[in-house]
């Protein structure tokens, strides 16, 4: 037990400073029309999102088919939104939270041949993106990119997956009876019509480790982290001369990059290093934020 503390308490550090790190990472930069205090909208405000939606196992994973699973959840924290650079109209938003999700196939809506699943995932979240002010009013539209890392505890019927698929069942053995680690990427949109009050879409990928190796996790992240930091100055650039482009062009370039990622971790969990294969989550939801 002694041995496996050490990582572990690696893996955890490093990622509570990748969670409370924004991304982009010298965000700042892109807020240079924020000098001397010039900020309409500079305190962090309270949120409540109610979620709900659609996530499935990634079949490719196994051979099994596995039921999609309905799913609820609550995210609490703190959001901001202010202006970028000189333009009124381009709005920037950063939040932080804390999330809880339930998911769980109904068994009336499963066939013969697919493996009822149900889930409970929770952990932090840190999101951010750009977006417009339509109008004189309030409403925004913002393009959001989120990671996460969180914990979870999966249960689905093992006895049949072992009784017909028995090489699935080793494939998931090790994700199951036991709560486990793993991160998560998230795209979408967020659009609010009214100060205190936004509607959400994203689609979200997220990986489940079947063990948690300290280095192995810090390497990887810090390859996202600097990913994601290198377009920053192409960026910052583009808000000094076409303000309004940037919105557009960060939305593709992150998620670009880190559905990328994602889709590299397939096969190795903490890619590029020769990692054993995770369980990855596939889910879109729809959420409505009240924010205080």
């Amino acid at each position: 037990m002694r041995r496996r503390l050490h990582p572990r308490i690696l893996a955890l550090a490093a990622l509570l400073t990748i969670a409370f790190t924004p991304f982009p990472l010298n965000a700042e930069v892109l807020d240079r029309g924020d000098e001397e205090g010039q900020r309409p909208d500079p305190d962090e405000r309270p949120f409540v999102v109610l979620l709900g939606g659609l996530a499935s196992i990634e079949r490719d994973a196994t051979a099994a088919d596995f039921a999609d699973r309905g799913l609820l959840g609550l995210r609490i924290g703190f959001s901001k939104e202010r202006r970028l650079a000189e333009d009124e109209t381009v709005r920037r938003f950063s939040a932080r939270n804390l999330f809880v999700e339930r998911s769980s196939s109904e068994p009336a809506d499963a066939s013969e041949e697919e493996i009822e699943t149900s889930a409970w995932r929770f952990g932090l979240s840190d999101t951010d993106g750009e977006g417009y002010r339509i109008g004189t009013g309030a409403l925004t539209v913002i393009g959001t990119h989120a990671g996460a890392m969180g914990w979870s505890f999966i249960d689905l019927e093992e006895d049949r997956l072992e009784e017909t698929d028995p090489n699935a069942y080793r494939r998931i053995d090790p994700f199951l009876d036991h709560v486990r680690f793993g991160t998560s990427w998230r795209g979408g949109l967020r659009i609010s019509p009214h100060r205190n009050l936004a509607v959400q879409a994203d689609y979200q990928r997220a990986i489940l480790f079947p063990a948690t190796k300290g280095l192995d996790l810090i390497l990887s992240n810090a390859l996202e982290a600097i990913a994601l930091a290198a377009i920053d100055p192409f960026l910052a650039e583009v808000a000094e001369r076409a303000p309004r482009a940037v919105p557009v062009l960060g939305f593709l370039f992150r998620g670009g990059i880190l559905y990328g990622l994602y889709e590299l971790r397939q096969e190795n969990m903490h890619w590029p290093l020769d990692t054993a294969p995770p369980l990855s989550d596939d889910s879109f939801r729809f959420g409505i934020e009240v924010v205080f």
